[in-house]
């Protein structure tokens, strides 16, 4: 039932995607990310997250980055407990870029760092099991 909740939450903030809503999609993408998030579905909240900050970087024009690096984060936390440090590092720069752009240096220092740290782990995940 939670599932479907999220679904139908995904499906209404691709239709406000579509109508250049972009404020009502950013938060139905982050209600079915959280949904999904703790129904331990973590790569579809991924998804979310990250359309949710696409979502936010469109409607600001790129001009407020709390929410889309904030979104990023997450994302890439939910990549790296689902197993996927190439994506998470990913989503980890994605982050430190707009956190960076946003003056905010202690979140993009932590997030740089994480996006290596996972790529760290992607590396050696793929020298030592091709």
């Amino acid at each position: 039932m939670i599932n479907a909740d999220a679904e139908l939450l995904e499906k209404e903030a691709s239709l406000f995607l579509s109508q250049e809503k972009f404020e009502e999609a950013y938060k139905s993408f982050i209600k079915a990310a959280k949904i999904y998030r703790d129904r331990g579905n973590h790569k579809q909240s991924v998804l979310c997250f990250a359309s949710a900050a696409s979502c936010w970087a469109l409607k600001s024009g790129e001009k407020t980055f709390d929410n889309s690096a904030t979104s990023y984060e997450e994302a890439a936390g939910e990549a790296e407990i689902s197993g996927d440090m190439e994506y998470a590092s990913l989503l980890y720069k994605y982050a430190a870029i707009n956190f960076e752009r946003g003056m905010e240096f202690i979140n993009f220092s932590e997030c740089f760092y994480r996006s290596k740290e996972c790529y760290r782990k992607f590396l050696a995940f793929s020298l030592f099991n091709p």
